[in-house]
């Protein structure tokens, strides 16, 4: 995109604007590939202040002698891949609530979106919610963590399954209370017989289930219809040191549509570190090789992964525009940020040297030559 826009002079973000579908609905690409939903030109629209707002940035710094760019992304994926993922969902004693996934977390902070999924159903405090995984002793089916899946796809498992606890506790909580299953209402972990306020709190349910010959538990498996495609819209401006080729990333704004998001702080955490992993392949790592063929980078001295003097400031913003079909409407956000921020910065560097750069990473070696 950057190519052509300048090839025909005109502004990267334009063209963009030019060329992108306004909306998205199922919709299939010429290659084949099914786009889930997306407002697009609204994104950018909701975009336009930032980048204005770097590219004036930008033609301050070179107002004073300064070598700066500015760079845009705006990246659409496919996500969560199928086929299914299974939850267990379970009241044990004291009225907490077990829930065991087949998916296999890795540090994204799943289990907490997990728990934080079912206690808005029960409408109890997450710390009431205890999530286990990775025991086939507790649950024997489950697929994978990999393609931003494991929410949005292990996370509508446990919804749906909680749904059918609560469901199950009213049977429960009815036959306990004499009463018709119409004649109750819950709220707060409670349920309230209309009318005269008799209640029962999933505690005492516990205790009458299992007098029924009734094991409080539920279990579900949610099978993915089609791919999701979370989209957004990154910013970069970046700054090149002219004597040494060092390029700075001095501001980074991201505009992401991954539906509803389920814990805002994990998420945005995932844009941080994956707009770091990203910056990495644009600037920094690189498998490099000597004349006899052998590897030289073969470990971290020589190898250069983000460091903590290459932080990135981030400034994240969740559009919520449109929503994936799962019951969450969440499309999942691990990969977004480091799909978007390689051509981010990449471009932000072309802008400021005015080259065509194709080739990376774009090292000082690398920058100093263009220079």
């Amino acid at each position: 995109m950057n190519l052509a826009a300048r090839k025909v002079g005109v502004d990267q973000f334009e063209i963009r604007q030019l060329n992108s579908l306004k909306e998205a609905n199922q919709y299939r690409t010429p290659t084949g590939m099914t786009h889930d939903s997306g407002r697009y030109w609204e994104a950018l629209e909701r975009a336009k202040p930032a980048y204005l707002e770097l590219r004036r940035k930008r033609d301050e710094m070179r107002s004073r002698g300064e070598t700066a760019g500015v760079g845009v992304a705006f990246p659409a994926e496919i996500a969560s891949f199928g086929p299914y993922e299974t939850a267990k969902v379970k009241l044990t004693s004291g009225g907490k609530v077990q829930v065991v996934s087949g998916s296999g977390p890795h540090g994204q902070g799943d289990g907490t979106a997990f728990a934080m999924i079912a206690a808005d159903v029960f409408e109890v405090d997450p710390s009431q919610v205890e999530v286990l995984w990775g025991d086939t002793d507790l649950i024997a089916d489950g697929q994978y963590t990999a393609g931003s899946r494991t929410v949005a796809i292990g996370g509508a498992a446990v919804y749906e399954a909680s749904l059918r606890l609560k469901e199950r506790l009213a049977k429960t909580a009815a036959e306990a209370m004499g009463v018709d299953v119409a004649q109750l209402e819950y709220s707060e972990g409670k349920f309230r017989r209309k009318g005269d306020g008799d209640s029962m709190d999933l505690s005492r349910l516990f205790d009458a289930s299992l007098s029924m010959g009734v094991v409080p538990e539920e279990s579900y498996s949610y099978v993915q219809k089609l791919y999701y495609s979370p989209y957004g819209v990154h910013l970069a401006l970046v700054k090149v040191d002219r004597e040494t080729g060092e390029v700075r990333v001095l501001d980074y704004r991201a505009f992401d549509d991954v539906g509803t998001v389920v814990n805002p702080l994990t998420t945005e955490g995932q844009v941080h570190g994956a707009v770091l992993q990203g910056v990495g392949q644009a600037l920094y790592e690189a498998a490099i090789y000597g004349d006899d063929g052998s590897l030289l980078s073969t470990d971290f001295l020589s190898y250069h992964v983000p460091r903590p003097k290459d932080y990135v400031r981030v400034l994240w913003t969740s559009l919520g525009l449109a929503k994936s079909d799962n019951p969450l409407g969440a499309k999942g956000i691990g990969e977004l940020g480091t799909i978007a921020a390689t051509p981010a910065v990449v471009n932000a560097v072309e802008d400021a040297l005015n080259r065509e750069l194709l080739t990376m990473p774009l090292t000082p070696e690398v920058v100093v030559r263009h220079l």
